[in-house]
């Protein structure tokens, strides 16, 4: 097929909401959202402690994903201790 016989990518998902011209009222809903949460008081505020803590958790569940994912290629290999 040649590049004019080629259909046009059809768009989906965020590029036709921007090809609509809906992705500025989303963008403008999540907005007013976002402010009204923090006039609540219903809006999380992030510190540098509370990033802290949730970097921490992070890199601990990936630890123990790679160690169980370790574990179980020793055994699938017969490389576990038994």
């Amino acid at each position: 097929m040649s590049e004019e016989e080629k259909k046009p990518k059809r768009l989906i998902g965020f590029a036709k909401m921007k090809a609509d011209g809906r992705l500025d009222q989303l963008r403008e809903f999540a907005r007013q959202g976002g402010k009204e949460a923090h006039r609540l008081g219903a809006a999380y505020e992030y510190d540098s402690a509370s990033g802290r803590e949730a970097g921490k958790k992070g890199g601990q569940a990936v630890h123990k994903k790679r160690q169980e994912r370790k574990a179980d290629e020793a055994v699938k290999t017969g490389e576990g201790s038994t």
